[in-house]
C-alpha cells in the first residue's frame, strides 16, 4: 500500500515562507510593508494564501529579507531559509531582550 504525500501549492509555499521569514526577523506585517514598500493588505493576503504575489513583488520581498541576512529559496518541493551570522546574532539579541 503506497500513500502519496499531498501536494503543496506554490501559493501556500510562498505564504508560509514569507510569514516564517518575517516572523524570524521579529517584524510585524506593517514593518515588512514599510521595508518592502508593499501595502500591508497585500502582505496579509499573501500570507493567508489569498493571492500569489506578482513576480516583482516576490522579488522585492526576497531582496528585503536578503538585505537582513535571510536568504530564501522556494523550490518545487522544498523551501530553504538560510541565515547569515549577523542575522542570527540579531535574532539572538531580540530573543534575549524579551
Amino acid at each position: 500500500m503506497t500513500t502519496e504525500s499531498p501536494d503543496i501549492s506554490y501559493r501556500t509555499q510562498v505564504a508560509l515562507t514569507i510569514r516564517a521569514a518575517r516572523t524570524a526577523l521579529g517584524w510585524s506585517q506593517e514593518e515588512l510593508s514599510k521595508q518592502a514598500s508593499v501595502s500591508k493588505p497585500t502582505i496579509a493576503r499573501i500570507e493567508m494564501s489569498g493571492i500569489s504575489p506578482r513576480a516583482d513583488t516576490l522579488n522585492t520581498l526576497m531582496q528585503v529579507f536578503k538585505g537582513q541576512g535571510v536568504e530564501v529559496t522556494i523550490g518545487n518541493e522544498e523551501v530553504s531559509v538560510k541565515y547569515s551570522k549577523a542575522a542570527l546574532l540579531t535574532l539572538q539579541e531580540q530573543l534575549n531582550a524579551k
